[in-house]
């Protein structure tokens, strides 16, 4: 079993090579990866809910989530299907509007979440 600081660096590589992260020179990612927090959710839990505050940017590592959106009837609409490798709630993560969407987990998902607060630092220096 990988030991946290194995853990870390993957997740550091994986920034690098997701297309939100290219344009960030390693110091920043570092600073990213070390106030990032990877996270164990079961299937059916819901990650976050839309209108509630954002708490920052989450990349998924595995397992599939999907982004709702529930009608007043409680009518479901999948908005999209989150795979591993990609992120998702970018525009709370830098800004300080509400989650624009509700995501669940439609199957068991490690998903590393970066404080909304880090990313604002990062990009005000």
């Amino acid at each position: 079993m990988p030991d946290k600081y194995d853990s870390l660096n993957l997740f550091i590589d994986q920034l690098r090579d997701n297309q939100f992260f290219t344009p960030l020179d390693e110091e920043s990612l570092t600073f990213l990866g070390q106030r990032a927090k990877k996270i164990h959710y079961p299937a059916g839990t819901i990650l976050f809910s839309e209108g509630e505050p954002s708490q920052g940017l989450y990349w998924l590592q595995s397992g599939t989530l999907k982004a709702v959106k529930y009608s007043t009837t409680g009518r479901e609409q999948i908005l999209h299907l989150i795979k591993p490798g990609e992120t998702f709630n970018e525009v709370g993560a830098i800004s300080t509007l509400p989650n624009p969407a509700s995501v669940v987990a439609l199957e068991t998902a490690q998903v590393w979440h970066i404080p909304g607060e880090a990313i604002r630092q990062l990009v005000q220096n």
